[in-house]
């Protein structure tokens, strides 16, 4: 029986989970709101980080409380728990709670993987190596991010386990790139050949992590028809790589990935092209990204985005108005509902004109990120920037990594004083190694000087 004092505490417990699970979501969604700084971040992890020290400082009853809300809470609860569980390193209670929840739903998934990643302790080490050996496939993919994320010594395992699979998931792949060894490399070799586009597209951009550039160079002709090796292209390729994405553009054939890549490899020959896509409802965007990432042109538009009519919400009335004539509903003051944004433009005569006004600035024979020639520095530039949009980020990273053999970690979903932290050590090395690079440097290379 519990006394009024506990029971003050269990309820105190409860509301620091509930605090912390609105504070995980809120940081989930300012991570990929595009005009956002990312340090700004630091301010709602820090809220997030009282929370979870209260629940550890709460001691068994606090633990008590975890357990609870491990079981029946939602994703946010599910993370704080699990957080509060390593750090008070309860093996125990931490393989029940792996044993028990639902892996295949997604949010719970995340939830616990990104608290693994922030609060592993490391002498778990040995019970995720044996866990590997009988995971389901979503505990797999979990167990790989965790591995990747924290550099454990796990690629040997995790590739056996992995050969003996007939269906392998695109993340447990992808991890092995930042596991180097005899074992991983042939497994992403042949994962190439797997029937999944999206394996076969985890496992280049994992050879190329590992420094392979002839797996790339085999499956340009690939690139021709399918869009999978696209990506990886824009980390890794060269010159060739540009003139294959920028005929797909040519032929009606872009895809997202046609244009991600583009803008990664900086090739001036490929400026016009993107821009004849700028008016694409689909494309449209990530082309103004890719040819904002290029030149560095701060050309930015404000526009009015309509809300999305949802018709089972309409009044009777604006239902018959909406059926009618198309007309959306609109506010009192007449105008309808929808918000500003303020973004890169997606005017094509206006990137054109920037481009003939500024053409004497750049060197056909040089490539460029954001204006510059392409270098290292220009890569930690990318990490570093106050706004820039999370997918963009890791990818720069992932290009200092391929490009240039850096081998400090880093990864752009961390909390933000980790990832200042990682940015001292990156720059700590572009500092130390830069040199090495200057005869290259904007020059097209493929992990030159490695």
């Amino acid at each position: 029986m519990t006394t009024a004092i506990e029971d003050f505490k269990i309820a105190l417990y409860r509301e620091h989970l509930e605090e912390a699970s609105a504070l995980y979501d809120l940081r989930h969604a300012l991570l990929v709101e595009p005009d956002r700084e990312w340090r700004s971040l630091h301010d709602f992890e820090e809220r997030l980080e009282a929370h979870l020290d209260a629940l550890v400082i709460g001691g068994a009853l606090a633990l008590q409380v975890c357990a609870e809300r491990m079981r029946e809470g939602d994703a946010g609860e599910l993370f704080a728990s699990v957080c509060v569980c390593c750090r008070q390193k309860d093996r125990a209670l931490f393989g029940t709670v792996w044993r028990d929840f639902d892996a295949s739903d997604p949010e719970k998934a995340r939830a616990v993987t990104e608290a693994l990643r922030f609060e592993f302790p490391d002498e778990w080490a040995g019970a995720a190596e044996q866990a590997i050996t009988r995971a389901d496939p979503h505990r797999l993919s979990m167990l790989a991010a965790l591995a990747a994320h924290r550099r454990l010594p796990l690629g040997t395992p995790l590739a056996a386990r992995l050969n003996q699979d007939e269906a392998v998931a695109s993340a447990s792949v992808q991890a092995l790139g930042f596991m180097p060894g005899a074992e991983t490399a042939a497994l992403l070799r042949k994962c190439l050949g797997s029937t999944e586009a999206g394996v076969r597209a985890a496992a280049l951009r994992g050879l190329l992590l590992q420094g392979d550039e002839q797996s790339l160079r085999q499956c340009y002709l690939h690139a021709q028809a399918e869009d999978w090796p696209h990506v990886a292209m824009g980390l890794g390729g060269d010159r060739q790589a540009a003139a294959i994405l920028r005929q797909e553009i040519e032929g009606g054939r872009a895809t997202r990935n046609t244009i991600v890549a583009l803008g990664l490899l900086g090739d001036l020959s490929t400026v016009r092209a993107l821009t004849t896509v700028l008016s694409s409802e689909e494309l449209g965007g990530v082309a103004a990204d890719a040819l904002h990432w290029i030149t560095g042109a701060a050309l930015y538009e404000d526009v009015f985005i309509p809300e999305p009519v949802d018709e089972s919400e309409l009044f009777e009335r604006e239902r018959e108005v909406w059926l009618e004539t198309g007309e959306p509903p609109r506010r009192l003051d007449g105008r309808p509902f929808g918000s500003e944004v303020h973004r890169l433009s997606r005017d094509q005569a206006a990137w054109h004109q920037w481009l003939s006004g500024h053409a004497a600035e750049f060197d056909g024979d040089v490539r460029y990120r954001r204006g510059q020639p392409y270098s290292p520095r220009q890569l930690l530039d990318c990490l570093i920037l106050p706004v820039a949009a999370l997918e963009w980020r890791q990818l720069a990273y992932q290009e200092l990594v391929i490009r240039y053999g850096c081998t400090a970690p880093f990864d752009a979903e961390n909390y933000v004083v980790d990832q200042l932290a990682r940015l001292r050590q990156i720059a700590g090395w572009v500092r130390d190694n830069e040199a090495r690079f200057e005869a290259s440097r904007g020059a097209f290379h493929l992990m030159a000087a490695r």
